[in-house]
């Protein structure tokens, strides 16, 4: 696991997108997917991409849109409420930067995806 400091540089991404936060971090492929934590470890958007014209200016999906998105698509039959833990206080708030990562690395995944000839 990667980790880089920055901040939120706009509450609106690309084209003033308000689901997106405009963060000045840099981000290189493979980041995509990643937490964007706030200072107290909580997630709160996930990297999406970068703008190619400029450096350390990149892009995350603020986390209560992807909480809107699984809401409005996960059944009632499923784990939705274990999905949708909110409002509780985070574990990590007060701890070292440092510390944090070392609590959330065993929960970060690389997922591969290959592209399968016809």
């Amino acid at each position: 696991m990667v980790y880089g400091e920055g901040s939120l540089s706009s509450l609106s991404g690309y084209f003033n997108d308000t689901t997106m936060y405009q963060i000045s971090i840099p981000v290189n492929p493979g980041n995509s997917g990643g937490p964007l934590l706030d200072d107290n470890g909580n997630i709160i958007g996930v990297i999406r991409g970068k703008q190619t014209s400029s450096e350390a200016t990149g892009f995350a999906i603020k986390s209560n849109e992807i909480l809107k998105s699984i809401r409005s698509s996960v059944t009632a039959d499923t784990t939705k409420q274990g999905l949708l833990v909110q409002g509780k206080k985070s574990p990590l708030k007060n701890m070292k930067r440092s510390e944090q990562i070392k609590r959330i690395n065993p929960y970060v995944f690389n997922v591969l995806v290959y592209k399968r000839d016809s």
